[in-house]
């Protein structure tokens, strides 16, 4: 690599690092884990409209707790109504059999 390419890949990493810096101190807080504290999720659903309500849908492949009965995996829906300073109790959606999909969600707050 040339000195000039060094100089261009240094200045594209001072501006992404200054971004992130910025961003940082605009509000962002640290991470948070919400829903279940146990088990396996991943590839959640997240949604926001404008007025403070946040919605994450995950599916939960180990069981769920106090639910012995529930499907693997089994949708759950955690949401806040205060832009994520707060979450409510995850919520399992019902499944009709094992192995379902649900093809179309609507929240309507």
């Amino acid at each position: 690599m040339s000195e000039a390419s060094h100089l261009k890949c240094l200045l594209v990493f001072l501006c992404l690092a200054a971004l992130s810096v910025s961003a940082f101190a605009a509000g962002f807080s640290t991470q948070k884990r919400v829903g279940m504290q146990e088990g396996d999720q991943w590839e959640p659903a997240i949604a926001a409209d404008g007025y403070g309500h946040i919605y994450i849908l995950y599916p939960q492949y180990i069981r769920v707790s106090g639910c012995a009965s529930c499907p693997i995996p089994s949708m759950v829906l955690v949401s806040s109504s205060d832009n994520g300073a707060t979450w409510r109790s995850p919520r399992r959606l019902a499944n009709r059999a094992p192995h379902s999909s649900i093809r179309r969600l609507w929240l309507i707050p």
